[in-house]
């Protein structure tokens, strides 16, 4: 009797024993589940981005804003004809070839907008180590809407990019709100475009706008036409003077080769404009601009007996002469080889003539540029607000 008693006890153990393992193992089983659920998902890729579908629209189909040409183009968005080439110095050429001043305009009611476009060169910043991404290569967005003040239509900025390769697709706004209008895209400054489309959704009402039909102001002269260094495209002076005035531009801004050259003077003289601007002291020493001044003023006076004429000193040095006699000393006797041509041709007769001195551009505060020369966004709102007064007056 007793050996079954303990027998019985034994087994009622093993039970027990075996009921506890079992229990064990299936709870460290369920966390062993656990764990590699949460391992898994920790390793697991993250869900595939759903890009929106989009109906592209290729500019080139209703036209591109900003040139003084109308046909005759290597690529789609150069500055000069194929055939300045074999007429101008190689550097005007190579600079031709960005789309300094260059915009498209369309309406559509989308809500966002994209844009796909190609780069004509890898380097992003043109080289200038105060240069981003988003003012040498990048492009800006433009919307009309109405002023509460005035109930006029005006331009507003509403988006951008900062491209990182030269092979772009990027938002460029989003959250619109709705109701048809009309953008304009300004393209990049210091990088050339070799494809350009523009994304909205695909039910989407879109539509292209031809480059108005006003006579354009036309600008000649150096990096700091071009667009450097502005904050971005928009800001470059050719485009917001542009919009102040509500007139189309044509950007011959030519880094570090706005010198008054004969074969780029003939091209310019080519364009029919509203007005010239000569902006071209900053790339010019004193005797240059003596040699050049007058010659370039007959040539356009010959081709355009009544357009005026902008003649635009450099822009004083920001430190005063005390601190930097070479610096301040440069700058004046190119601006007085400047007067003085302008004086001769006044005083036999060349009429329409216009003449903007330097003390306005930047400023006197020595804040108005990034390096010395070119105007930072002060200067540049400066530079804008002083050609604007003077335009205006001369326009009227």
């Amino acid at each position: 009797m007793k050996h079954r008693n303990e027998l019985t006890t034994f087994t009622m153990k093993r039970t027990i024993a075996l009921l506890a393992l079992a229990a064990f193992v299936t709870m460290a089983n369920a966390q062993a589940g656990t764990s590699a659920q949460t391992n898994a998902s920790q390793t697991a890729a993250p869900p595939k981005k759903v890009e929106p579908v989009l109906a592209w629209h290729n500019p080139t189909n209703w036209g591109v804003e900003g040139r003084g040409w109308t046909e005759g183009f290597a690529r789609d968005y150069d500055r000069l004809p194929a055939r300045a080439q074999i007429t101008v110095p190689g550097g005007v050429w190579g600079l031709s070839r960005e789309s300094a001043g260059l915009s498209v305009r369309f309406e559509t009611d989308a809500p966002y907008i994209y844009v796909r476009y190609r780069l004509t060169s890898p380097n992003l910043t043109h080289g200038w180590a105060d240069c981003a991404n988003m003012t040498c290569s990048g492009v800006d967005l433009y919307a009309q809407a109405s002023d509460p003040a005035t109930g006029k239509q005006v331009w507003n900025w509403v988006g951008g990019n900062k491209p990182v390769t030269n092979n772009a697709t990027d938002r460029l706004v989003n959250g619109l709100a709705p109701g048809k209008r009309q953008y304009v895209l300004n393209l990049p400054v210091y990088n050339g475009v070799e494809s350009l489309e523009i994304g909205v959704p695909t039910n989407a009402a879109f539509a292209g706008v031809p480059p108005r039909t006003a006579l354009p102001i036309v600008f000649y002269g150096t990096s700091i036409m071009q667009g450097g260094v502005a904050s971005r495209p928009g800001l470059a002076i050719p485009a917001f003077v542009g919009r102040r005035l509500d007139r189309p531009t044509v950007n011959l801004g030519f880094c570090g080769s706005g010198k008054m050259e004969a074969s780029v003077v003939d091209l310019v003289a080519e364009i029919k404009a509203a007005a010239y601007v000569i902006d071209c002291a900053p790339n010019m020493w004193a005797e240059i601009i003596a040699e050049r001044t007058e010659p370039l003023v007959r040539r356009l006076r010959q081709a355009h007996p009544d357009t005026p004429i902008l003649l635009v000193e450099h822009h004083d040095y920001p430190s005063p002469e005390s601190l930097l006699p070479r610096e301040t000393s440069n700058i004046r006797e190119r601006n007085a080889a400047l007067r003085a041509a302008y004086d001769r041709l006044v005083k036999v007769g060349v009429k329409h003539l216009f003449y903007l001195p330097s003390r306005d551009l930047i400023g006197a505060d020595g804040e108005g540029t990034g390096d010395g020369v070119h105007p930072n966004a002060l200067g540049t709102f400066r530079y804008v607000e002083a050609y604007t007064a003077a335009l205006k007056e001369i326009l009227q």
